[in-house]
C-alpha cells in the first residue's frame, strides 16, 4: 500500500524535495549576502561634516573614516556617489597629507581618517551630474578598502545643506538678474532722456539760425540807399 502511494506521489514528492531545496539555497544566499553586508558596514563608520572657515569664508565637506576593524586597513577609494557618478577624493587626499600620488592610505585599527573636500569642488562635480534638473537626488559618501569591499551612508545632512546652498545661490543669480535689468533699464531710460535732450537742443539751435538768418537779411534790406 505504501509502495503503491509512493510510486503514485513519486513526480510530486520530487518536485516538492526540488522545491525545498531551492529555497533552502536562496534563502542560505539571502543571509549570507546581509550577514556579508552586515560586516562590511560594520568594519568602517563614515561621518559627514560641514565646516565653514569665516576668515577666508570657505566652506568644505569633510569625510570621516573610522576603522572599527580589530587590524589596519588599507583603503583604496573614499568619496561620494551621485546618481551614476562617482566623486574619488582618494588621489586630493594624498595630496592633503602630502604623500606621493603612488602611496598607500592606511588606517590603523580604532583609528580615523579626516579626508577635506572643498565646498566649490563638489558643488560643481554635483551641479555637473544634476545639470540644474529638479530635485536633487540621493547623495551617498563611501569608502572602498583594498579588497574592493565598499561601504556606503546616506549623506543626508550633507544634502539638506547643499540644497540650502544651492537656493541661496539660485536667489543671489535672479537678484543679480534683476539688478542687471533694472540697470540696463535705467541705462535705457536715461540714454531716451538725453536723445530728446539733444533733439530740442538741435531744434532750438536751428530756431536760433533761423531766426538770425531773418534778422540779418531785413538788416541788409533796412541798409540799401
Amino acid at each position: 500500500m505504501m509502495m503503491e502511494f509512493i510510486r503514485e506521489m513519486y513526480e510530486w514528492l520530487v518536485l516538492a524535495l526540488l522545491i525545498g531545496v531551492l529555497s533552502l539555497t536562496f534563502r542560505i544566499l539571502w543571509l549570507s549576502r546581509n550577514m556579508k553586508q552586515y560586516f562590511v558596514n560594520r568594519k568602517y563608520k563614515l561621518e559627514t561634516l560641514y565646516e565653514f572657515d569665516p576668515l577666508h569664508q570657505e566652506a568644505t565637506y569633510t569625510i570621516r573614516v573610522f576603522n572599527n576593524n580589530v587590524s589596519d586597513t588599507r583603503i583604496v577609494a573614499v568619496g561620494y556617489y551621485y546618481k551614476d557618478r562617482t566623486i574619488d577624493y582618494y588621489a586630493s587626499y594624498l595630496k592633503q597629507i602630502e604623500a606621493k600620488p603612488d602611496s598607500r592610505v592606511v588606517i590603523p585599527s580604532r583609528d580615523a581618517i579626516k579626508v577635506v573636500v572643498e565646498g566649490a569642488s563638489l558643488m560643481a562635480a554635483i551641479e555637473d551630474v544634476h545639470a540644474g534638473k529638479g530635485r536633487l537626488k540621493t547623495l551617498r559618501c563611501f569608502v572602498t578598502d583594498v579588497f574592493g569591499m565598499t561601504t556606503t551612508i546616506k549623506a543626508r545632512k550633507l544634502k539638506k545643506i547643499i540644497k540650502r546652498h544651492r537656493k541661496e545661490k539660485n536667489i543671489g543669480i535672479k537678484q543679480a538678474k534683476k539688478a542687471r535689468l533694472k540697470a540696463m533699464r535705467q541705462e535705457q531710460s536715461a540714454l531716451r532722456k538725453q536723445r530728446r535732450k539733444n533733439r530740442i537742443i538741435r531744434f532750438k539751435n536751428s530756431w536760433h539760425r533761423f531766426l538770425l538768418k531773418i534778422k540779418t537779411r531785413f538788416r541788409r534790406k533796412g541798409e540799401k540807399p
